[in-house]
């Protein structure tokens, strides 16, 4: 399950833009940007969890 999550992580953050450059420039944004991802990844396991 840990490697899901961090390949779903992984493609959300590409998909958004999520980069390190943005977290160097705006710390702030990246962290809301960072909760607001795995908040969804993990919405989306535990569906997959408990549907399955």
């Amino acid at each position: 399950m840990n490697e899901r999550y961090n390949l779903l992580i992984e493609q959300y953050k590409e998909k958004e833009g999520n980069t390190e450059r943005l977290k160097a420039k705006d710390q702030i944004r990246w962290a809301e940007k960072m909760n607001t991802i795995q908040n969804r990844v993990e919405e989306i396991i535990c569906t997959d969890f408990i549907y399955s």
